[in-house]
């Protein structure tokens, strides 16, 4: 029983949790269904058609042939008077006979599609016409209509001769008659929403939610045009999803690389879901995405360039129908990637000052950019143009940092400081600096190129140094030791003089001009040349320099490189003499006898005092053997890797009291002495 009862609680809960979603839903509306053959509206009253004009309607042909009308006004006793919107094939037109045969008319330059919600419009302004679909502009043109004679009014047929061909075939909703030409603005803004009835200049209002009957009610407020189903019995009457298209809104967040596209949901109907498509072209004719399934109102697209014009557009998915019938497009959206925004006020005052024959030091005033970069010419005229979006690579020694294209203009800072030393410049020589401020928004730097007050500015570099004439020569390396040297040398006619050493036998050192090379006279721990191996062991006036940090038994390579000028300014004479560079090679390590020091007592008595035999220095040796015997020469320990552990032993024995003998081998010499053991 108790089974039974929650059985039915359960149904009922079911039941009304069902019915309660389905009455939460917004009803889609209707449309009529027209079959193409002779069944259509005629209208025994309607809008007066003036000089300014608006016709729009939703339209869902079946097929797409010739002369299909949706709208045609004309005369019900002659034969050329007729003015209509109707679809040529799969071309939309508008145009008129005013008794003749020919009509004038204007057609779309793009088509409608078939078994798709189409939305179509016609806007008239005293002959001039301008043909929509889909809210974009399809065709222009121009039609007279001041010799229009008419009486009679349909909606899906054309009313002067009635055949097959001129009839509709397919679903019509939502006709609108206004007596005033709309911009695609507004016409944009009425398209994908039922209208209340009682906008300003809307004279006519069809929006077939009728579900039976043979009556096309005119939803306006004054309601005085309303129309009659013709050879129809009123179940053609059919749920609509011309207005099911989600309402497009502008793009947010939008970087130089991405934004959200948005869009409301449909005012009339349910959507299940939506697909976007994003386009470099206007016409979509081609997709940066295609059909992407959305569920929700917005998406964020990625991956775009900055700076350019991108468009979106997005139509609703309803389940039960899969993509036919909601195969209509919301209006697209243009959105423009942002560029980083340029400053607004240039960096100024540059001052130049410390100028000697191949530096300067320049300080300035920053303006509102993030960063400046500043670039040097070699010349007295013109301006740098980085190009935006390029990020240059700065160096202080001129001609080395990245250049503004080709044009001799060389970046040598970059950063948000306010000076900068550059080197490596020309003696008397006219240099031109210009400092530019910009913004790097996301790595997409966009550069202000305007000069302003001492900005760009010319400075000359002075007197040029000459590298000295004479060489030093003589150079001697006396004294050599296993880990040392000292090295001489007779002057040249250099103001200074730096010795490199190298270790090796082949290659000359090179240093670079303008560059001071700091000294320690431990091998290494100087200033080394561009990586050669080349390191200054020394720097000064002096004649004679002792170096330590070698290693033994290895060959070296000394020269001695006389210069002129003072710090940062140097002129060095790299010429080699055939006293310079000269080679030597390190001797060998030799360990002195009372460098090994060896106790000569042993207690093995556990006490922790002169329990084994110690011996220091063994370390400076890097091969040796020890030895220890009894007074009869027998060899009662032996190692070569001896670790301060012998405790007076042999063969697990404690040896007696005595008197013993240690030998200590290695390559030059020996070690020798006694060891008293007392147990």
């Amino acid at each position: 029983m108790n089974y039974k009862i929650n059985t039915l609680i359960l149904f009922l809960l079911l039941f009304f949790t069902f019915n309660t979603l389905q009455a939460q839903k917004v009803a889609s509306g209707n449309a009529l269904d027209f079959v193409g053959t002779d069944d259509n509206i005629t209208l025994a009253s309607y809008p007066s058609i003036t000089t300014n004009f608006t016709i729009s309607s939703w339209i869902k042909p079946d097929v797409l042939i010739a002369g299909q009308q949706i709208f045609s006004i004309g005369h019900s006793n002659e034969l050329f008077q007729s003015m209509q919107f109707r679809l040529d094939g799969e071309v939309l037109e508008f145009g008129a006979n005013t008794g003749s045969p020919s009509m004038e008319k204007v057609t779309s330059i793009f088509p409608v599609d078939a078994s798709r919600w189409n939305h179509v419009a016609v806007v008239y302004d005293n002959t001039s016409v301008v043909l929509y679909i889909n809210g974009e502009e399809a065709g222009t043109g121009t039609v007279d209509l001041s010799a229009l004679n008419v009486d009679v009014c349909h909606i899906a047929a054309k009313i002067d001769k009635m055949e097959s061909s001129f009839f509709f075939d397919g679903q019509i909703d939502e006709v609108c008659f206004w007596s005033a030409s709309l911009t695609q603005t507004e016409l944009r803004a009425t398209m994908y929403e039922e209208l209340a009835g009682d906008e300003t200049n809307l004279e006519a209002y069809y929006n077939f939610n009728a579900t039976t009957g043979t009556t096309l009610e005119d939803n306006t407020t004054a309601g005085t045009n309303s129309g009659v189903l013709t050879n129809m019995i009123g179940d053609e009457w059919t749920e609509s999803y011309a207005l099911i298209v989600p309402t497009p809104q502008d793009a947010s967040d939008i970087t130089p690389n991405s934004f959200t596209a948005n869009w409301t949901a449909p005012s009339v109907g349910t959507a299940d879901g939506y697909y976007l498509d994003v386009s470099l072209e206007s016409n979509f004719s081609n997709f940066i995405i295609e059909n992407e399934n959305i569920s929700t109102t917005s998406s964020s697209v990625t991956g775009l360039t900055i700076g350019t014009t991108y468009y979106y557009r997005v139509r609703s998915y309803v389940s039960n129908l899969g993509d036919i019938g909601t195969w209509h497009y919301s209006n697209p959206i243009s959105v423009f990637t942002e560029e980083t925004p340029q400053p607004t006020t240039q960096a100024t005052n540059i001052v130049v000052s410390d100028i000697t024959n191949s530096t300067m030091t320049l300080d300035w005033t920053r303006g509102d950019g993030e960063n400046c970069v500043v670039f040097a010419l070699e010349g007295n005229t013109g301006i740098a143009t980085p190009t935006d979006g390029t990020a240059y690579t700065a160096d202080a020694q001129f001609a080395v940092g990245d250049q503004a294209g080709t044009s001799g203009w060389y970046c040598i800072y970059n950063g948000s400081g306010t000076n900068v030393t550059t080197t490596s410049l020309a003696a008397l020589t006219e240099y031109r600096f210009m400092v530019i401020e910009y913004n790097d928004g996301v790595s997409q730097e966009n550069y202000f190129l305007n000069t302003s007050t001492g900005n760009p500015i010319n400075a000359t570099t002075l007197t040029g140094i000459e590298a000295p004439g004479t060489q030093a020569g003589s150079v001697e390396v006396t004294d050599i030791q296993y880990n040392q040297a000292t090295i001489s040398w007779t002057n040249g006619n250099g103001e200074g003089r730096a010795v490199f050493l190298y270790q090796g036998n082949t290659s000359e050192p090179e240093p670079n001009n303008d560059i001071t090379y700091s000294d320690n006279s431990i091998f290494t721990n100087g200033d080394e040349i561009n990586a050669s191996g080349w390191y200054c062991i020394y720097n000064g006036t002096a004649n004679e320099i002792t170096v330590t940090g070698l290693e033994e038994l290895t060959k070296y390579r000394v020269m001695v490189v006389e210069y002129n000028g003072t710090s940062g300014s140097e002129k060095y004479l790299a010429t080699s003499m055939d006293d310079n560079p000269i080679n030597f090679e390190t001797i060998k390590y030799v360990i002195a006898a009372e460098e090994v020091e060896v106790t000569n007592f042993i207690s093995p008595d556990g006490d922790g005092t002169n329990d084994f035999l110690i011996i220091a220095g063994l370390e400076l040796l890097s091969e040796y053997e020890l030895f220890i015997l009894n007074n009869l020469g027998e060899i009662l320990y032996e190692t070569d890797n001896y670790e301060n552990d012998w405790d007076a032993t042999y063969n697990g024995n404690n040896l007696p009291n005595g008197t013993y003998y240690y030998i200590i081998k290695y390559d030059g010499g020996a070690v020798k002495g006694t060891i008293t053991v007392v147990n």
